[in-house]
């Protein structure tokens, strides 16, 4: 009895295997991650220069003595941001907490950015103060970048034309496309909650934020700017954070950090081939094997029924 009732579940084991290896065989490039509290262990997420996790969080300046520093914190894998046989670009959204403490520093900076470049983009060399990790004097304003960001900007550059720390979205250039005015003084220590995402279809990447204490209800707490990302970043992207200090510093903390987006690759005539062989030979074997498995189950289950009819026999 028990040996015939076993064989269902063995029979639903290797099925569920054999399902599981037909749709984890071919990865997929859509991507999904919540991180609350930043572990060193976590193999997600990379960090550079003088960025770590510390007691949860990403502290972009560990060498807190030292100036002239830069720190990113940035997403292991690469993200597909637009399929060069479709020429579809995926949607994508991201939320993150983050704290920057002046320290009551008159003077301070320059600020943390999210940026999207190309997968493994590094640190240029001379990147720190108001470059922000991602450009120097050489690279501050050239297509050939390939560089978008968000930037919470603690640090007016008047030689840029800049006459207030600012929110900007900047494209290949360390000068924003589009900002407004933002206080970093004000909000000294607060969480700051921030939302980008971007919309294929409208080509609109838009940004709002918010504060948990000291929420200034004459600022502005949003930008939009319309941008085909297609023609400003490969096909392939690194997603990250970083951040700088020079001689006038403060702190930059990432608290917590969310991203999905949702493009799948498309796949070429060799990679369909492949997966038609995998399906066909997994599902052939799958069939033999419940075949198999029905086999055994009637076999079994005649040999109880002969079992039961010899004992009712010997009863008589």
């Amino acid at each position: 009895m028990y040996a015939v009732q076993g064989m269902a579940p063995s029979f639903y084991t290797v099925s569920l295997f054999f399902l599981s290896f037909i749709f984890f065989t071919f990865p997929s490039n859509s991507i999904h991650f919540q991180i609350t509290s930043f572990n060193p262990n976590d193999a997600n997420i990379v960090y550079q220069g003088s960025a770590a996790p510390r007691d949860g969080k990403v502290d972009f300046n560990i060498y807190e003595k030292y100036p002239f520093q830069v720190g990113r914190a940035m997403y292991s894998r690469k993200v597909l941001l637009w399929d060069s046989k479709t020429g579809q670009v995926t949607d994508f959204k991201t939320h993150y907490t983050f704290i920057i403490d002046t320290q009551n520093n008159s003077r301070h900076g320059h600020g943390l950015a999210f940026f999207l470049a190309p997968f493994g983009f590094d640190i240029p060399p001379n990147s720190a103060t108001a470059f922000m990790g991602l450009f120097n004097m050489t690279t501050m304003v050239s297509s050939s970048n390939q560089i978008v960001l968000v930037e919470f900007d603690s640090f007016p550059n008047g030689e840029w034309g800049e006459t207030t720390e600012h929110v900007g979205i900047n494209v290949n250039s360390i000068m924003s496309s589009v900002f407004t005015p933002w206080n970093a003084s004000l909000h000294s220590g607060d969480i700051a909650e921030v939302w980008i995402s971007f919309n294929s279809t409208t080509k609109n990447l838009t940004v709002s934020w918010k504060y948990q204490r000291t929420s200034n209800p004459e600022e502005k707490t949003s930008l939009s700017y319309e941008i085909d990302l297609m023609k400003v970043l490969p096909e392939w992207v690194t997603i990250g954070f970083s951040a700088s200090i020079g001689n006038i510093r403060e702190l930059n903390n990432l608290l917590s950090w969310e991203f999905n987006s949702n493009l799948e690759k498309s796949d070429d005539s060799n990679s369909k081939d492949t997966r038609l062989v995998v399906i066909l030979t997994v599902s052939l074997g799958a069939v033999i094997i419940g075949v198999g498995a029905l086999v055994a189950y009637v076999i079994l289950k005649r040999k109880r029924e002969e079992v039961k009819s010899k004992r009712k026999r010997l009863c008589i």
